[in-house]
């Protein structure tokens, strides 16, 4: 049976939701990206809310394409750093090496996640199988796909969260209860709500059509591809 899965980073690690072709969906919460990928590598498609493809002296032209297509969003799409910035043991250091490379020094919010990135970098560096299946997405571009519109709102903030959930129940009707169910499951400690819907809008524009920025994307040192998948 078919099943798709969309993943974010969370306090506690990875939280995915995935759904399969009979239109059941369901939820879990991982502590490292490779237990994850343990128990989803049967699936078809792994959308993950987290950079793929590291750069070593140039900005992503992914980043600038996702940024592109937004408008009052468009900071949500941040610049990738570069490798060595993400493998860097302290924030000083990760800052001075993006500096020394592109210009532009490490945001505390974007080293803050650096060790998701590692995670998943980590993964698909030594897994042919996973490279084929994960692909790096952006929720607030897959929102404004589903919606036909970008988000007016917050997504830290209940508008937000509300407009975020509509625009997902017309594209998969259960999106409501399993929302609902993943709230009484998780402390807000570990899983935000906002790391809920964007998990779930990711498993859900798995299912269909994708298409890519930039549309022939370069690939990093290890092969990687540096893009942006979303729905058509």
């Amino acid at each position: 049976m078919k099943r798709w899965v969309g993943v974010d980073a969370c306090r506690r690690g990875w939280f995915a939701v995935h759904i399969d072709a009979d239109g059941t969906a369901d939820f879990t919460l991982f502590d490292t990206f490779g237990v994850l990928w343990d128990a989803y590598r049967k699936a078809d498609r792994i959308l993950v809310d987290v950079p793929i493809g590291l750069p070593e002296d140039a900005l992503r032209e992914a980043d600038a394409q996702g940024r592109a297509l937004l408008k009052a969003r468009r900071s949500s799409v941040f610049q990738v750093p570069v490798r060595a910035a993400v493998y860097a043991l302290t924030y000083a250091d990760a800052s001075e090496q993006n500096f020394a490379a592109v210009g532009r020094r490490l945001s505390r919010q974007t080293w803050n996640i650096t060790h998701s990135i590692r995670d998943v970098d980590g993964l698909l560096r030594i897994t042919e199988a996973a490279r084929a299946r994960v692909m790096e997405s952006h929720p607030e571009i897959v929102f404004w796909r589903l919606a036909g519109h970008e988000m007016r709102f917050n997504k830290k903030l209940p508008p937000g969260h509300s407009e975020r959930l509509e625009a997902l129940k017309v594209h998969f009707p259960a999106a409501p209860d399993l929302y609902e169910a993943a709230l009484k499951a998780h402390r807000r400690s570990d899983v935000a709500r906002d790391d809920i819907l964007d998990a779930l809008a990711l498993a859900i524009a798995a299912r269909g059509e994708l298409r890519s920025v930039p549309e022939t994307p370069p690939r990093d040192r290890h092969g990687l591809p540096m893009r942006i998948v979303f729905p058509r």
